[in-house]
């Protein structure tokens, strides 16, 4: 009886000057972009939270629900900077296996922005119903996109990590990424309609200026919407591509394209607190007073150690 002992193979790919270079300018990236996303949503939380004009408008309840999920979003790129390093992928790797929290803030970003729109439709198209309603309306806007958000994350633990269920049952959970881009859709598209066809009504109870800054609320919330649409689909068309096609990964700059588009996903996360200073002028003015108070409370510190240095 012959016995034949195979050995696995111990060899590893060749790392090139080339890899290293695109390795470091991947972790560099990732670490610039997460650095954005976490600072800029760290500071639309601290100005809807301080500014009184903004706490009493139940629309922005919404709005704080988006930074803290995008802000998710941001410490969820750390948490793959950190696998990066631990094993590095020089080629395109679009396994998202390693990050539990990106699988809970990546869709509550999205479902949030659904919610958004439904809010937004409603107090247009039914300003009445929205004057009428209570708090429970809004309670179910923030609640209901966490607890979507949290039930894809115990999916894709029970499937990938306990393996309970079948992996098939994650696949159908993304059936929601593509009902939330319909009610997108659908929403903003009936709420464009009203801003343009319908008349100002003032009255007592709907002044004219009241009116005003609801459609100029909607049209930054319409923004916000099509900039992460914008900056979604590239990388989603991409990926759609590299399923189909086995041979586009080797291809010549194959792997800067990918993150490229990858960069330009997640920094959807970070260029709302952008749009906010061009779009509402009270957020601008919070976000003016708050940064040059911390700068001249540092000159202040600076001046301080500074003269007592001299008097040494």
């Amino acid at each position: 009886m012959n016995l034949t002992t195979v050995t696995p193979s111990t060899t590893t790919p060749t790392v090139t000057p080339s890899d290293r270079q695109y390795f470091l300018s991947k972790v560099i990236s990732y670490a610039a972009v997460s650095v954005l996303i976490i600072a800029g949503n760290l500071l639309c939380l601290v100005v809807f939270l301080r500014t009184p004009q903004m706490r009493r408008k139940r629309a922005y309840y919404l709005l704080i629900s988006l930074s803290i999920a995008d802000a998710l979003v941001g410490i969820s790129l750390v948490e793959k900077i950190a696998l990066e390093v631990q094993t590095p992928s020089y080629n395109i790797n679009t396994n998202q296996l390693g990050s539990l929290l990106y699988y809970l803030a990546s869709p509550c970003s999205l479902y949030n922005l659904a919610a958004i729109s439904v809010e937004r439709f409603i107090v247009t198209v039914f300003p009445i119903y929205h004057r009428t309603t209570g708090m429970g309306m809004y309670l179910a806007l923030v609640g209901v996109p966490w607890l979507m958000g949290v039930t894809v994350l115990l999916l894709f633990i029970l499937a990938y990590k306990v393996a309970v269920i079948p992996h098939e049952v994650v696949t159908y959970s993304r059936i929601t990424i593509v009902i939330s881009l319909l009610i997108i859709i659908i929403a903003y598209t009936a709420l464009a309609l009203k801003l343009k066809y319908a008349e100002l009504k003032i009255n007592s109870s709907n002044p004219q200026a009241q009116v005003l800054r609801d459609r100029k609320l909607a049209f930054t919330l319409i923004i916000v919407t099509l900039f992460s649409l914008i900056t979604w689909a590239p990388y989603g068309v991409y990926i759609t591509v590299l399923a189909y096609c086995r041979d586009c990964k080797s291809r010549p700059y194959a792997r800067e394209l990918y993150l490229a588009l990858n960069l330009l996903r997640y920094l959807n996360s970070g260029i709302n607190v952008i749009i906010y200073m061009v779009r509402m002028p009270e957020f601008k003015r919070d976000v003016v007073r708050i940064l040059p108070a911390s700068s001249s409370a540092s000159r202040s510190r600076q001046a301080v150690l500074g003269t007592g240095d001299t008097s040494m």
